[in-house]
């Protein structure tokens, strides 16, 4: 799944090179690009250099993958569980 906000689908405008996010989205894909991170980073960078490296307005790319799930263990006692791991990095003014 691929959302992403309206700052990365203005991204280029104000010089005439709009990005075409599907279309970068295909691209990353074309170019191997297969985990969330990798995929998510490549379009949130033709974005920024689409700007100039000078966003009008906050960009967000998120994208969303499903891993395959774990063999099913039965001495489980709870083996429909799943978690949500996340990394967040969250910067201080210094």
């Amino acid at each position: 799944m691929l959302t992403y906000t309206d700052g990365v689908m203005e991204a280029g405008r104000r010089d005439n090179r709009p990005v075409d996010v599907p279309a970068l989205f295909g691209g990353a894909l074309a170019e191997g690009k297969r985990t969330a991170r990798d995929l998510a980073g490549y379009i949130l960078d033709r974005a920024l250099e689409a700007d100039a490296n000078r966003p009008a307005d906050d960009m967000t790319v998120l994208v969303l993958a499903m891993n395959d799930a774990p063999p099913y263990d039965a001495s489980r006692i709870t083996p429909e569980i799943r978690r949500l791991e996340m990394h967040v990095p969250i910067m201080r003014n210094a």
